[in-house]
């Protein structure tokens, strides 16, 4: 799970804050996991819920593969911040 922490606060100490972005400019979340730790990448779940790959649904994810490095790279746009997690 990824935290993003309110202005002047840090991660894991405080509570998580949700935040909203606006919806004509989703926030863009990367996330690049390495193969050999997590295996290959093949979806990502935003608050344990499935993210679709429609880019035109928010949220979605688009999910690269960079096979000479074993690297899944996930990249997510939404409205809110998450927990992210890839399965």
């Amino acid at each position: 799970m990824v935290c993003i922490a309110d202005v002047g606060l840090t991660c894991p100490d405080t509570p998580a804050t949700a935040f909203t972005f606006p919806p004509d400019n989703l926030a863009t979340f990367v996330f690049v996991y390495d193969n050999h730790v997590y295996g290959k990448i093949s979806q990502m779940f935003d608050n344990n819920t499935l993210v679709s790959s429609d880019p035109s649904v928010d949220p979605n994810c688009q999910i690269t593969y960079d096979n000479p490095n074993h690297l899944s790279i996930a990249t997510c746009h939404s409205s809110t911040n998450g927990p992210w997690r890839g399965g």
